[in-house]
């Protein structure tokens, strides 16, 4: 068996192409690492390929003389401190055990990028792992799971680096050495000031030397200012008919720097799996041909997109307008004069953001209630109001209105509802119900004698005395009526008149049936002699 395929460095160069003279520079780093086969102390070979998750025959090519395997240790999850691997171990015969590994590395994320700081190229990568294997085969049946230590050092800017440690198990003890590798990226990106195409040529070196040259082409999406989308491709190796296919892939600006994860299918084609798939990308444009504080890899102007140091962008309409987006991407200055078609608000100027907004409004309101609200036509400017209704439909109120109190005043008067007739009482107005009846008055002085009743020509009321309400038949009283104190019925000297004897009720009765018998023969008599 030899070492992996898989455990090549892969550096992505992206070099200018002819009009695409403005480069970037980029750096990718692997979320995975590759352990070289190594020797132990004891004449074994440990060979480390991806991890599959199945207890079977971990993952390798084999040919007729020697099988492939990629040599990748992976997290667990991106940015994990646990990572896994499945390992074969072989005598000098054939392959005796195979299993998987799980360790621990002592790594950390101190610059807070999302990678581990021993995973990035530029910064030194000495760190230890400790971890376990547990066996899924061996052929003497002996199933012993061991404990790993092992220091890996590695300086910066270098993706190469050695490791050494010993395992240990019930039954041995063995050290073992080898060399370590990131996969990765480092070069360039091309382009040009609002383009929309990216050219790609990807080199991917080797521990033992081997290139491959990786060519392609992508299109590239600005995110307003702070981001770029880099949408799916392909990279090509006219050499060895290879092709990576590098998935959409999203990168934030911080700064000068563009990050993101971008995942590879696959990251070493020469094995039959997908392997290093995840990747850490940092791009860094140090471009700012405006002096405007933001990498010309966004900055766009008249892309109908706000990009990097873009104040506005309303593409084809920059400059069509006064307060408008101009031809630079940015707004006139704050106070610059404008019209926007109307005279109801003063005078207008821009306000620095796009917009023309109008000044101290025209005051068109004369503070006079009585003529209405005066209005403003944004063309003929002030116009008169319509003065308030002041009818209220009911006849007998007195309309008008109040300047003073600016209020409508409906004012009842009974004035208007005099039908100058004084015997039938004064009429009222009503607010509401208009004119009312009014009440006839009293002609009843309270004096039994005096002859009541109501003088419509002198308006007055009259109580005339009258000695004939006063009679008592007595023909030997004087009869008079005093118009505050009523009747009197004075004696009259000297007066021999019979007296008519007073009747009882049996009396009365008696001479009530006399005269009725009387009053029927006269009757009968004037029949009998033809009179009526």
């Amino acid at each position: 068996m030899r070492a992996a395929i898989g455990a090549t460095v892969m550096a992505l160069i992206f070099l200018p192409t002819a009009g695409y003279g403005l480069t970037a520079a980029v750096e990718v780093d692997g979320y995975s690492f590759s352990l070289n086969p190594t020797g132990t102390s004891n004449g074994d070979t440990i060979f480390f390929t991806t991890f599959d998750g199945l207890s079977g025959v971990p993952l390798l090519d084999c040919g007729p003389v020697f099988c492939v395997v990629s040599d990748e240790v992976t997290p667990t999850f991106l940015g994990s401190q646990t990572f896994r691997t499945d390992y074969l171990v072989s005598n000098a015969v054939e392959i005796y055990e195979y299993g998987t590994a799980i360790f621990n590395v002592s790594a950390s994320d101190n610059d807070g990028d999302g990678q581990l700081d021993p995973m990035e190229r530029l910064l030194p990568g000495n760190f230890s792992l400790s971890g376990t294997t547990a066996p899924d085969f061996n052929l003497f049946g002996i199933f012993q799971s061991s404990t790993i230590s092992a220091s890996i050092s590695r300086s910066a800017g270098s993706r190469v680096g050695t490791y050494s440690g010993t395992f240990t198990n019930p039954s041995q003890s063995a050290s073992f050495a080898s060399s370590f590798g990131l996969s990765g990226a480092d070069g360039a990106v091309s382009y040009e000031i609002g383009g929309s195409t990216l050219f790609w040529t990807l080199q991917q070196r080797g521990f033992n030397g081997q290139i491959r040259n990786f060519t392609g082409v992508s299109s590239i999406n600005r995110i307003g200012t702070n981001a770029i989308q880099i949408p799916s491709f392909s990279l090509f190796d006219s050499g060895t008919g290879l092709s990576i296919l590098t998935m959409d892939m999203t990168l934030d600006r911080f700064g000068n720097h563009f990050r993101g994860v971008v995942e590879a299918h696959d990251g070493e084609p020469g094995t039959s799996w997908p392997d290093y798939k995840f990747f850490f990308v940092d791009v860094t444009d140090n471009n700012d041909t405006d002096a405007n504080g933001f990498p010309d890899l966004v900055a766009v102007c008249g892309n109908g997109v706000l990009d990097g140091g873009e104040s506005c962008d309303d593409d084809g309409a920059n400059g069509t307008t006064t307060c408008g987006c101009a031809l630079d991407c940015t707004y006139p200055i704050a106070g610059t004069a404008c019209d926007n078609m109307t005279v109801c608000d003063g005078a207008e100027t821009c306000d620095g953001a796009g917009s023309c907004v109008g000044g101290p409004p025209l005051v068109c309101d004369n503070g006079q209630f009585c003529d209405g609200s005066e209005t403003c036509d944004v063309a003929l400017g002030c116009q008169a109001g319509t003065p308030p209704p002041i009818d209220d439909g009911v006849a007998c109120t007195d309309d008008s209105c109040d300047e003073v109190g600016d209020i409508v005043v409906n004012a009842p008067s009974d004035t208007n509802c005099d039908d100058g007739a004084f015997c039938n009482g004064p009429e009222t107005c009503d607010a509401v119900s208009d004119c009312q009846a009014g009440t006839a008055p009293s002609v009843d002085d309270g004096v039994s004698c005096t002859d009541d009743s109501c003088d419509e020509v002198g308006d007055v009321i009259v109580n005339t005395a009258n000695a004939a309400n006063c009679d008592d038949l007595d023909e030997c009283t004087a009869d008079s009526c005093d118009q505050l104190l009523g009747c009197f019925n004075d004696p009259i000297p000297a007066c021999n008149a019979v007296p008519v004897p007073a009747m009882s009720n049996w009396g009365q009765a008696l001479l009530a049936a006399m005269l009725l018998t009387a009053g029927a023969l006269i009757v009968t008599a004037r029949r009998e002699n033809g009179t009526a």
